[in-house]
């Protein structure tokens, strides 16, 4: 996924399976982190336009939350559903 200037992820929706490898990929010129609601050990933080990181994770069959941690940047829409089959 990629985080723009806008607040915003690349899609409002993802689609994955169980076992996953995340990435984000900094387009703008601002900093941004990648979180999964409820998972607290999954953490990607990019800090400079181009910045890349990638992460795997193991997740349930569901729906989760990922999102910005930066004040304001979750608020302005920096939101997204990641959906595990």
């Amino acid at each position: 996924m990629q985080a723009f200037d806008t607040l915003k992820f690349d899609k409002s929706e993802y689609e994955g399976k169980s076992d996953l490898t995340l990435g984000l990929f900094d387009q703008g010129s601002m900093q941004h982190t990648l979180l999964i609601e409820g998972q607290e050990s999954f953490k990607l933080v990019v800090a400079d336009r181009g910045d890349a990181k990638v992460g795997d994770i193991f997740l349930r069959r569901g729906t989760y939350t990922l999102y910005c941690e930066l004040p304001g940047h979750r608020a302005a829409g920096m939101e997204a559903t990641l959906v595990i089959a």
